[in-house]
């Protein structure tokens, strides 16, 4: 299990990790020469008190803990002192079937000039990747400031894992297409595209807060974001989120499709069976009559002497039938 605080620092010489669950032991190894990347793991409303001293200890402003406690959206008024506040949500490529959703990253990033916070509500590991990279050396990361690291954590943790759920939709919409087609309209065809309706509905809403903080990103004026990341954002990552946001409608516009093909389907299906139904009531409309008639209580019947009457009345009714059937194969009805 990995300990709840991790602090990954660096300057353009060196990198260092260290790890424990114990608050005070890291931030003993805080350098102001160095960036720190600060990442606290499964965080609750019992963690307040540590949560502001953490903030306190970069400088930033402590009732920020509130926020980050509450998961209180960004705003554009969200810059506290020296340091800009993120609340973000992102859905990772793991889809819970019982919930029929893609599980969700939450959490939390303080930005100031030479740190950046992370509180990861959720810890399903969509940074993993990055701070792997980082420890490696090697990166671009060293050279650069707090900011670029916010980039990363904000393009790649966030914004990449929300385009591999994308991809992994477009094949569960490719086999569902597949299914509504070969399903003849069927009742389980429609709990299918229910379902799809469900998981699109639940990317909304992040991706939506994922575009307005990037608008209240542009509208800060911090001097330790510099012009290279500030272009990074502006144009790199409002790129990213333009195509997930077209990606997203592209799916909707997907299911209306499979929605009017599904309807299309019951309809043709309804009109199938109404028409069998009337061909079959066009057939026994006749034969119905005969036997009514023979059914009455006259005295005098024509045939009901007869000890071949009912073979030659079940004969007629046959026959009957048969000509209607031959006409309407004739008129190409069926």
């Amino acid at each position: 299990m990995e300990n709840r605080f991790t602090l990954i620092s660096y300057n353009t010489d060196l990198i260092e990790s260290c790890s424990s669950d114990s608050l005070g032991d890291i931030l003993a190894q805080v350098r102001e020469d160095r960036i720190s990347w600060f990442i606290v793991r499964g965080y609750g409303p019992a963690d307040e008190g540590d949560i502001q001293k953490l903030l306190s200890t970069f400088s930033a402003e402590p009732a920020l803990s509130e926020k980050i406690l509450n998961r209180v959206p960004m705003e554009f008024s969200d810059r506290e002192a020296d340091c800009l506040y993120l609340e973000y949500s992102t859905p990772v490529p793991r889809f819970d079937a019982g919930a029929n959703r893609y599980l969700e990253a939450r959490g939390s990033l303080v930005l100031g000039e030479r740190y950046l916070l992370l509180f990861d509500e959720t810890m399903l590991g969509e940074y993993t990747a990055i701070e792997e990279k980082i420890l490696g050396g090697g990166t671009r990361v060293q050279s650069l400031g707090s900011d670029y690291l916010f980039y990363l954590l904000f393009r790649t943790a966030i914004s990449h894992s929300e385009q591999l759920v994308f991809g992994e939709l477009v094949s569960r919409f490719d086999d569902l297409e597949d299914s509504v087609l070969a399903s003849r309209g069927t009742r389980a065809a429609f709990e299918e595209l229910l379902a799809a309706r469900e998981v699109i509905k639940a990317l909304h809403e992040p991706l939506r807060r994922k575009k307005a903080a990037l608008v209240a990103i542009r509208e800060q004026d911090l001097l330790f974001i510099t012009q290279d990341t500030e272009h990074l954002f502006t144009h790199n990552l409002a790129a990213d989120l333009e195509a997930l946001w077209l990606g997203y409608l592209r799916l909707r516009s997907w299911w209306d499709t499979l929605l009017d093909i599904h309807r299309t389907t019951v309809g043709a299906r309804t009109s199938r069976i109404i028409f069998v139904l009337t061909i079959l009531s066009a057939v026994f409309l006749p034969i119905t009559f005969i036997a009514s008639v023979y059914s009455t209580r006259f005295v005098h019947m024509p045939g009901l002497d007869w000890p071949f009457g009912l073979y030659a009345m079940l004969l007629g009714m046959v026959a009957i039938a048969a000509a209607m059937l031959g006409y309407m194969k004739i008129k190409g009805w069926f």
